[in-house]
């Protein structure tokens, strides 16, 4: 069952899903590495400025925005998982030319100074807030005025029919959690565009922009690396650490999990459709 609040956001991300996101880093930003690219030209970031990364994970994005914004700039990443902090921190350490600092903290909650930040971006970090226009109102205070705000979020489920591989197939094996109701936070939370520009305007953004992305997200690796990925992160392996299978029902979801990226590789490679919106909204 995903998290409905804050609390229970920090240790979902923590203890459930985050030394997997930890370990399947590089594999997870390869696959996003068309929304990433389309993040950073969106953002249009100069030399000099000041970033704040929201939900910066183990630190991906907030390196490249500080090759951008070089020696001169800095990139602040805050993420609410003190595992994959701990994990962004370790990684970049030893480059201090980086001008990155990195905080474990509530986006919500947090005390951002006043005008601090040239721009707010975040690759898919705002859609788990329990109250997005509180969050939104305290990273609208943290820019500065006619700062801007860059994110990318997921469309709708059915845009993205790659987030559900195998569920329809594994039903007869497993059981999966009852689907959240529209709009609570997780990976859709924000999929609803019309009310996202509501939420931002609540929070006193204004001259909403709203771009329609859609692309192929590939998956490196082979079939068997997909399937154990599969395992670690998404709905299936949700389900997984929900219901607490026996070793023998495990094994054979993972043939039955087999079965469907062979058949998908067969057809179309390992390559999934994927939509996004890519907002900028300013302060």
């Amino acid at each position: 069952m995903l998290p409905t609040s804050n609390l229970e956001m920090a240790s979902y991300w923590n203890h459930d899903v985050g030394p997997a996101w930890v370990a399947e880093s590089q594999r997870l930003e390869e696959r996003l590495e068309p929304f990433t690219h389309a993040l950073i030209k969106a953002l249009e970031l100069n030399v000099g400025e000041s970033v704040l990364d929201v939900g910066c994970g183990t630190g991906f994005s907030s390196k490249e925005f500080s090759n951008i914004v070089g020696n001169t700039g800095k990139v602040v990443g805050i993420d609410i998982s003190k595992t994959m902090i701990e994990a962004a921190r370790a990684k970049w350490r030893s480059n201090e030319k980086l001008p990155i600092t990195f905080i474990e903290s509530d986006v919500q909650t947090h005390f951002f100074q006043a005008g601090a930040f040239d721009t707010v971006a975040s690759r898919f970090g705002v859609m788990f807030f329990d109250n997005p226009v509180k969050s939104f109102r305290n990273l609208h205070k943290a820019l500065k005025r006619g700062g801007r705000f860059v994110f990318v979020c997921w469309q709708e489920p059915r845009a993205n029919p790659w987030f559900f591989i195998g569920v329809e197939e594994l039903r007869g094996l497993m059981e999966f959690p009852e689907a959240p109701p529209p709009n609570s936070p997780g990976p859709f939370g924000l999929s609803d565009i019309s009310r996202t520009q509501g939420l931002l305007n609540s929070a006193g953004f204004s001259s909403i922009e709203v771009c329609p992305m859609t692309a192929d997200m590939p998956f490196p690796g082979s079939a068997e690396d997909m399937v154990d990925h599969l395992l670690l992160i998404g709905p299936v392996a949700s389900a997984l650490r929900e219901f607490k299978y026996s070793s023998r029902k495990v094994l054979a979801i993972h043939e039955r999990m087999t079965e469907v990226i062979r058949e998908m590789e067969s057809k179309q490679g390992l390559v999934t459709s994927a939509s996004v919106w890519i907002v900028r909204a300013w302060s």
